[in-house]
């Protein structure tokens, strides 16, 4: 079910979370940078990636994370949106 402009709610929560945290935001930014030319690399899979990384135990983000949360996030619409953004 779509959700403020975004496939669902889940990937709207991590999108807004990835965008509102300067560190991620930057490190997602300079991935997009350093593999402009690389048509192998999937900003997708690296922004899946960053976000199972984090989300341990001792994140904050984990309390809102439900059985199956995260296999609902579309990363590759995160993906385009970091791309528009910083054109």
């Amino acid at each position: 079910m779509e959700y403020q402009g975004w496939t669902n709610y889940e990937t709207w929560l991590i999108a807004n979370w990835l965008q509102n945290d300067e560190g991620l935001y930057n490190a997602i930014k300079d991935a997009i940078d350093e593999n402009e030319d690389d048509e192998s690399f999937s900003l997708g899979a690296l922004i899946r990636d960053y976000v199972e990384e984090i989300t341990t135990d001792d994140n904050p983000l984990k309390s809102d994370i439900i059985s199956g949360f995260l296999s609902s996030v579309d990363y590759d619409e995160i993906a385009e949106s970091f791309k528009e953004d910083l054109k």
